[in-house]
């Protein structure tokens, strides 16, 4: 599937992957470039839950099974958002969103997929100097990440309209692919 041969009237863009892979800075870099809205799933989760300063927080404070409730909310939200508006606009999903439910299928419903793919030991240095997530806190982090990485890269490879390969890619050329694909005819 090509990204122009979405309904015109509002193209989506959902750009998934997992924590630390680049979502957030990559879609607000495309964004700029060609001058289209950006929302952020995680600011609107929290937009839904303004008692919760961070979705870490809100996770830690529901648990997982009503955070990904949470996670699926404002996945439609945000649809009904893009379906209000005639331009296009990037989403960035959480690094979780293929275990929130029905999370990938609302985005390839409403839009063009992206997977941003990034190697195993990149994520995990990034999350081990910015804190580990609340669901990697506790003995033994590595291992159990690697076998989340496992599960969630092979349903975000498999699911996804575009996978971006960004090992040993620079920011600006991912930013590059991604508007390639909105304006390649």
């Amino acid at each position: 599937m090509r990204i122009e041969d979405t309904k015109e009237e509002h193209r989506t863009v959902f750009l998934c992957g997992l924590k630390s892979c680049g979502k957030t800075t990559i879609a607000n870099a495309v964004a700029n470039r060609i001058g289209c809205r950006w929302i952020d799933c995680d600011d609107e989760i929290i937009k839904r839950n303004p008692q919760s300063k961070s979705c870490r927080e809100l996770f830690k404070e529901l648990g997982e099974t009503a955070f990904r409730q949470e996670e699926s909310l404002a996945m439609q939200s945000i649809i009904n958002q893009c379906k209000a508006k005639d331009n296009t606009t990037i989403v960035s999903l959480g690094g979780g969103a293929c275990d929130a439910y029905n999370v990938l299928e609302m985005a390839k419903a409403n839009g063009i997929l992206v997977y941003l793919q990034q190697p195993e030991h990149v994520l995990i240095e990034r999350m081990e100097a910015n804190g580990l997530p609340a669901y990697l806190n506790g003995s033994d982090a590595k291992r159990r990440f690697h076998e989340l990485y496992a599960r969630r890269n092979e349903i975000y490879s498999c699911f996804a309209d575009y996978v971006v390969q960004l090992s040993n890619c620079m920011k600006e050329e991912a930013v590059e692919t991604i508007c390639r694909m909105l304006t390649e005819s």
